[in-house]
């Protein structure tokens, strides 16, 4: 990433961008940092600096972590690994690959995201609902503090929980509270085999019936995505296998052959009467990975081009309503994690007007309990909604004044990522 690629994400001058390969060379650098009190952003590989607000400083050096690319341990019988914060997704995957294992992460937005990267920003695709987010996985960090020394919290085996509440306030911070060198992870085995349900309906009302049946299912899906109409459409207009219907409902499966067999039976029972055309549509092994492939690269692919990316957080009770409630904002593709209540709203047109759609969304899903935060934007339309008065979160003011206190315990002089997170922070 050169100077001028990261200004024209960041939206202020960027002084410039190190890569130190060390650990103790990124710990010299952001000690010598902090002494010149000079303001610095963290990066991976920058498929996520595009994420948060623009930081509140004139200039700032961006601290790219992409040299810290080493797996430092894996233990196969405790499924557990430790990589460097600058270690790639896809190359990680397929080194555990070898071993039978694998990180039960979804990075949609593409294999070259580092798990730095991933765990800072708290990023998570649609198997979020079978295995949780990172914040369910993270088992220990080390990481720099803004002055550059070096700590560390948790630890390297699943029985230890030391420091444990620590490592979880560390996930999702954006990279306001330290600089993550390393990673430690839960694992699991891979799965050997799986297999996608597609059904659409007519309307969300039978949708949410379809979703709640799912929801209390013991059948091992591990990822609920429930598309609105112009998702559905863009879908299937890109040939992908999408019966007739407005409303899409798409299941994941994951385990062994027989397992899964009985699953998708029950399943396509259970849902397929209800469903538009009386039945579902059974993706095998090859075709359901092909389908979600399909999936990543229409919804969560280009969010770099994208006019806006806004996050939708609710009540899973409301993840469908939710959808319906959205129906007559056309100015974006809706799709949610139906069993997860996390869902997105993508605008590709540059013609949008940002602050009228931001109120109209903020209005209408108020009632479902759903909060609204702008996950991606280009700095001018950060610029837009910040001149209209409009914060980029959905927080209380109690939490996010005790946001404010771990700021600055961790970064008194406010020197990380100023001005990146919520509230300002």
């Amino acid at each position: 990433m050169t100077a001028k690629e990261a200004e024209a994400i960041l939206g202020v001058e960027v002084e410039e961008v190190v890569a130190p390969e060390t650990d103790e060379a990124l710990a010299d650098l952001v000690k010598n940092l902090a002494k010149e009190q000079r303001r610095f952003v963290v990066a991976g590989s920058g498929t996520k600096l595009r994420w948060g607000d623009l930081p509140k400083a004139p200039s700032v050096t961006v601290v790219q972590t992409t040299g810290l690319d080493q797996i430092t341990d894996h233990d196969p019988a405790n499924l557990t690994v430790s990589v460097q914060s600058g270690v790639r997704y896809a190359a990680l995957q397929r080194a555990l690959g070898e071993h039978g294992q694998w990180l039960p992460l979804d990075s949609p937005w593409g294999g070259d995201a580092t798990l730095g990267g991933i765990v800072a920003a708290a990023a998570c695709g649609p198997r979020r609902y079978g295995y949780g987010a990172p914040r369910d996985l993270v088992l220990g960090v080390r990481l720099v503090l803004p002055d550059g020394s070096q700590v560390h919290f948790g630890g390297k085996t699943v029985k230890n929980v030391a420091g444990y509440d620590v490592t979880k306030l560390l996930v999702g911070s954006y990279g306001t509270l330290g600089l993550l060198t390393e990673v430690t992870f839960r694992l699991r085995p891979l799965p050997q085999e799986e297999r996608s349900l597609v059904l659409t309906f007519a309307t969300p009302d039978s949708l949410d019936v379809a979703v709640e049946a799912v929801l209390r299912s013991p059948d091992p899906v591990v990822a609920v995505e429930a598309l609105g109409t112009r998702a559905t459409g863009l879908l299937r207009s890109e040939g992908a296998p999408v019966p007739d219907g407005a409303y899409l409902l798409a299941l994941r499966l994951e385990g062994t052959r027989p397992v899964l067999q009985a699953a998708v039976d029950r399943l396509a029972s259970d849902l397929g009467p209800e469903a538009v055309g009386g039945k579902a549509a059974v993706l095998e092994s090859s075709d359901s990975a092909a389908f979600w492939n399909k999936i990543e690269r229409l919804f969560y692919s280009g969010w770099q081009q994208a006019k806006a990316v806004l996050k939708l957080r609710g009540p899973v009770r409301n993840a469908v309503g939710v959808l319906a409630a959205l129906e007559p904002v056309e100015a974006g593709l809706a799709w949610v994690g139906a069993g997860t209540g996390v869902g997105y709203l993508k605008i590709d047109s540059p013609e949008v007007d940002l602050v009228s759609l931001f109120r109209e969304v903020r209005s209408v899903l108020g009632p479902l309990r759903a909060r609204v935060d702008l996950l991606a934007a280009d700095p001018a339309a950060k610029r837009e909604l910040s001149q209209a008065g409009i914060p980029l979160w959905s927080v209380s003011d109690t939490l996010l004044a005790r946001m404010r206190d771990v700021k600055k315990i961790f970064d008194p002089g406010n020197l990380l990522a100023p001005g990146r997170f919520v509230g300002g922070i």
